[in-house]
C-alpha cells in the first residue's frame, strides 16, 4: 500500500498502519515542535481513528503538539475515518490540523481545530481562497497564516435582474458584476492569475426563461476581461430568477394555475409548513448521500428549502400559464 511513498527521498509516512505515532519537528537540531499522526490502513476506514489504539504519552518538554490526520469530522457513518469534534478537543493536543474537505477552516483560533484545504480550489464549488498555511511557533502560543499562492480562484456572483429593462443589458450587467468582485477582493486575491465565477441569476424578471439561453448565445469570451493582470472569466451561468408574475390575480381565479398561485402566496407569507418539512426531509435524505455529502455544503436551513420551492413553483407557474389556452373575449374557439 506504501511503496510509493517509500520512494520518495526523506518522506514519513506519520502513522503507518493506522497506528497513532509521534514525531518530533526539527530545524538546525532544534526541536520546534512534535506532530500526533495516523493514516488510514485501507481505502475507507468506518470507525473514528481514537479507536485504532492509544495514543503515545504526549511530551513533557513543553513544546507544542499538533495533531494531523485525514478524517471526517462529524461525519456520523462515513466510510472516511469519522471522528467528533468533542472528542479531538479533550485531548491534550495544541491543535489539529485535518485533511479531507477541500474548504479550508477558519483556523485563528488559540487552540486551532479544522481543515488546512486543497491548495487550490479543484472545482467551482471550491470558492474563495486556498493555499497552503504558515504556522508560527512562540512560547505558548500558536499562529497561523494562509498564504493565497493558488494560481486559480473561484467565486460564485450574484445577478439580481430586478431592475433590468430587458435581456440585451445582461452582459453589461454581468461585466459590471465581475468588476464589482475585483473591487471586493483587492489585496486577497493573492497569486491568482485567473478568477473563474459561477454566476447566479436572481430576482424576479419578466424576461426569465431567456437570460441563461441569451448569455450562452453570447459567447464566453465576451463575459471576460483583465483587471490587474487577472483574468476573471465566466464558467458557468445558474439561472434562479423567478418570473414577474402577479400571485394575487392569479390565485383569484379557479384553475390549476390559481391552486398553484395561492400555494406560493403561502410560502411567501411564511405558511405552508407541512409542506417545508416534506422537502425538508427529501432534500435531507438527497444530501446524505455520500457523493454529495464529499461536496462539504451547508445544510440547508428552512429559509433556504423555502426559497427553493418558491423559485421552483414560481418557473413551474410560469410555464403552466404559457400552456394555458387563450380564455379571453374573442379568443381561442367559440
Amino acid at each position: 500500500v506504501y511503496k510509493r511513498q517509500d520512494l520518495i527521498p526523506g518522506f514519513r509516512l506519520l502513522g503507518r498502519n493506522g497506528s497513532w505515532e509521534q514525531a518530533p519537528v526539527r530545524r538546525d537540531g532544534e526541536t520546534l515542535l512534535h506532530l500526533l499522526g495516523w493514516s488510514f490502513p485501507a481505502r475507507l476506514h468506518r470507525s473514528s481513528p481514537l479507536e485504532s489504539g492509544p495514543l503515545p504519552t504526549p511530551p513533557d518538554d513543553g513544546l507544542p503538539l499538533i495533531g494531523v490526520m485525514h478524517c471526517d469530522l462529524d461525519g456520523s457513518g462515513s466510510p472516511y475515518a469519522p471522528v467528533k469534534r468533542a472528542d479531538l478537543e479533550r485531548l491534550p493536543v495544541d491543535g489539529w490540523f485535518l485533511g479531507h474537505v477541500h474548504k479550508p477552516s477558519e483556523l485563528d483560533q488559540a487552540r486551532p481545530l479544522g481543515y488546512l484545504g486543497s491548495l487550490v480550489g479543484l472545482d467551482p464549488t471550491e470558492t474563495g481562497r486556498h493555499g497552503p498555511w504558515l504556522l508560527s511557533v512562540a512560547p505558548g502560543a500558536l499562529s497561523l497564516e494562509q498564504v493565497p499562492l493558488a494560481p486559480l480562484r473561484w467565486e460564485e456572483v450574484g445577478l439580481d435582474l430586478s431592475g433590468l429593462a430587458g435581456p440585451e443589458e445582461l452582459q453589461e450587467a454581468m461585466i459590471g458584476g465581475l468588476r464589482a468582485l475585483h473591487e471586493r477582493l483587492g489585496p486577497i486575491v493573492g497569486e491568482a492569475r485567473a478568477v473563474g465565477c459561477r454566476v447566479r441569476l436572481v430576482g424576479s424578471t419578466t424576461f426569465s426563461t431567456e437570460p441563461r439561453t441569451r448569455l450562452d448565445q453570447e459567447g464566453a469570451e465576451k463575459l471576460a476581461f483583465t483587471q490587474d493582470d487577472v483574468l476573471y472569466f465566466v464558467e458557468k451561468v445558474v439561472d434562479d430568477s423567478v418570473p414577474a408574475l402577479d400571485l394575487e390575480r392569479i390565485a383569484a381565479g379557479d384553475d390549476p394555475p390559481a391552486l398553484l398561485a395561492r400555494r406560493l402566496l403561502g410560502l411567501r407569507g411564511g405558511g405552508e409548513t407541512d409542506l417545508l418539512r416534506k422537502a425538508g426531509r427529501a432534500l435531507d435524505r438527497a444530501a446524505s448521500a455520500p457523493w454529495w455529502q464529499q461536496l462539504g455544503g451547508a445544510a440547508l436551513d428552512e429559509d433556504r428549502v423555502r426559497e427553493l420551492l418558491f423559485a421552483a413553483g414560481m418557473r413551474a407557474l410560469a410555464e403552466l400559464l404559457r400552456q394555458a389556452p387563450a380564455s379571453g373575449p374573442g379568443e381561442g374557439g367559440a
